[in-house]
């Protein structure tokens, strides 16, 4: 978050609001759990499991920085412009994650597909 505040000039308290609401907005918690929870036996599972857990905070900074990126002031102005021009590609994410959610599916493949649909977010 320093290094964040520092290459976007903004006062670190305020990265950090926009980091914990992206946090709770996309209910992370649950999802690093299951991420968590995915077998590790091996050298690839559990470099596969590395990854997911890694992208998924490198997503979270790097949604982050596009909000921090915005034009304005306040930290509400700006994460709600950013929903706002992503919000169809966020309720997809979103509509992701909620599934995994609520199938108590913990595998690979669908948290793979989740963390991707949230890649597309930033890559509007």
């Amino acid at each position: 978050m320093v290094h964040l505040a520092r290459k976007t000039g903004r006062d670190p308290r305020s990265v950090a609001d926009v980091y914990y609401r992206l946090y709770d907005r996309f209910d992370v918690d649950p999802v690093l759990n299951r991420i968590t929870g995915l077998p590790r036996d091996g050298r690839w599972r559990a470099l596969a499991r590395a990854a997911l857990r890694d992208d998924l905070y490198g997503l979270l900074v790097s949604f982050c920085s596009d909000i921090l990126d915005g034009e304005g002031t306040s930290v509400d102005d700006l994460v709600a412009q950013w929903v706002e021009d992503r919000a169809s590609s966020l309720d997809r994410a979103e509509g992701f994650l909620d599934e995994i959610r609520e199938s108590g599916t913990d595998d690979l493949a669908s948290l793979s597909v989740a963390l991707r649909q949230l890649r597309a977010v930033t890559a509007q």
